[in-house]
């Protein structure tokens, strides 16, 4: 095992290299340096997938698969992750993960190119040859029943189209319902003007750091468009983005990342450099996100903690009571853009795009046609048309960066979260009163014990189960937190 364990460290370390490339692509890098960081991505990415698909790598395995360790022990959850990356790994070609990676690489800059110009034609042909090289990867894997299936099981393994559909099938009916309802809530919003960027970075700094981010061993940078990056357990790093006129976007941006970074950080130091040493799947990644954001950042108790805060920083809320600014976060509207979207109409904006995906890897839709689709789809599920494409089709850098399959598990993970919210609740009675007193850390605890500390270790109905006894993801607890908040006295 000590073997295998060093091979695999290996690929991770050079894992860990790529990721620092990528985060200074979207952080600090030069705009003129596109092409050369290009082929430098495309390099490294083949030198990590020839060490994937070494025989020594495969051999080391091997042996370790012989061995009989206990069924439920750290050596055997290794072999099976492993297993499952390695058998992957070997049915890509060296020479697709090249051009994919040089693909993706060029067309972030053919995205910022094309929402500064609100044009998604600069993007199409950039895009038309990421989806053209996805259709030859996802021809690659047997036993799914479309070649959708095969993009979703890398982010979800073992969950098909068909079952994502039937767990969001509550969704597009009951949920539409709720939004509608909640829509008639009266909120004012908030007063104009422009929100000083220094105070809305420092006021999400502190509340990072009162949810237990470590700076020692991460950082938050801006960025266009929010992510987290793990360059190793030691080294997990946020980015935000700061709008002037919106005083709340940057905060939940914030809390967002810090909730997937507070699951790298959580993860068992004996998992650093081993394949355990990342989270179950991309929805239970998502569940912490989303838990921390919605189900944290904008509950009343977090906002009767912070908003005196908020009233010190920014003149423009000192008169504005406290009930009115708490309505003004939790309003619900019918908007453009995913990342601002409200807790209740999220969702939607995640099924518009599910469709899409599957429509654009079933033949049913080309590239060149995804604009005018897009704008289709938000009128079916939101009723509203984008103003123009930087507010639509080229709002999200996730098609850019080959990312399909990615979207669902968004949704997966507002559901999650809520599944796990149910049991912190019944286990944390003090739960709502702590929060209401900046106090994160019992909260904090609870997931780094059900959640994070486990890394990769088990699959997600076995941690489902553990947490709360659920044998699978569910939307009832989603819907009934939605209903409980949202619903017209």
């Amino acid at each position: 095992m000590k073997n295998l364990l060093e091979l695999y460290g290996t690929v991770l370390d050079l894992q860990a290299a790529l990721a620092l490339l990528e985060f200074d692509q979207q952080t600090a890098m030069p705009s003129g340096a596109e092409t050369g960081r290009s082929a430098q991505m495309a390099a490294l990415s083949g030198v990590i997938h020839r060490e994937m698909t070494s025989g020594k790598l495969r051999r080391a395995l091997e042996k370790c698969e012989k061995a009989p360790y206990p069924e439920d022990s750290f050596e055997k959850a290794v072999c099976r992750q492993l297993r499952r990356k390695l058998d992957r790994a070997a049915q890509i070609p060296g020479k697709l993960v090249k051009n994919l990676t040089m693909a993706t690489a060029s067309a972030h800059s053919a995205w910022l190119k094309a929402r500064e110009s609100a044009d998604y034609s600069i993007l199409a042909p950039e895009l038309e040859r990421i989806i053209a090289l996805k259709q030859q990867y996802a021809a690659l894997f047997s036993g799914f029943e479309c070649a959708y299936d095969a993009l979703l099981d890398e982010y979800e393994p073992g969950m098909s189209s068909a079952e994502v559909e039937r767990i969001f099938a509550p969704l597009a009916a009951e949920q539409t319902q709720i939004v509608r309802e909640a829509a008639q809530i009266p909120a004012e919003p908030l007063p104009g003007g422009s929100y000083s960027k220094a105070a809305q970075l420092a006021i999400s700094s502190k509340v990072a750091k009162a949810m237990g981010y470590d700076f020692k061993h991460g950082r938050i940078d801006l960025t266009e468009h929010p992510f987290t990056t793990n360059i190793g357990l030691q080294d997990v790093r946020i980015t935000t983005a700061v709008h002037r006129d919106l005083p709340v976007s940057c905060l939940l941006s914030t809390v967002h990342e810090c909730g997937h970074a507070l699951y790298e950080q959580g993860i068992a130091p004996q998992y650093h450099r081993t394949v355990l040493g990342d989270g179950v799947s991309y929805a239970f990644h998502e569940s912490q996100s989303r838990l921390w954001e919605n189900l944290v950042g904008r509950s009343r108790a977090f906002w009767e903690w912070l908003y005196p805060e908020y009233q010190k920083r920014f003149k423009q809320l000192a008169s504005v009571p406290a009930e009115q600014f708490f309505r003004a976060v939790n309003r619900v509207q019918f908007s453009e853009i995913r990342t601002e979207a409200d807790e209740a109409t999220y969702n939607l904006h995640i099924l518009v795009r599910f469709e899409l995906e599957k429509e654009l890897f079933s033949g049913k839709l080309a590239p060149r046609e995804l604009r005018d689709a897009w704008n289709g789809k938000m009128e079916k599920f939101l009723g509203i048309t984008p103003r123009n494409d930087r507010y639509g089709v080229l709002q999200d850098i996730h098609w850019p960066l080959g990312d399909f399959g990615y979207f669902p598990t968004y949704a997966l993970g507002n559901l999650i979260a809520s599944q796990i919210w149910e049991a912190a609740e019944t286990l944390m009675p003090e739960l709502e009163q702590n929060i209401g007193a900046g106090n994160f850390k019992p909260l904090r605890e609870f997931l780094r014990e059900k959640v994070h500390r486990h890394g990769a270790r088990y699959t997600r109905e076995q941690l489902l189960k553990q947490i709360c006894g659920a044998e699978s993801i569910s939307a009832r607890p989603f819907l009934n937190y939605l209903r409980k908040k949202y619903t017209v006295a």
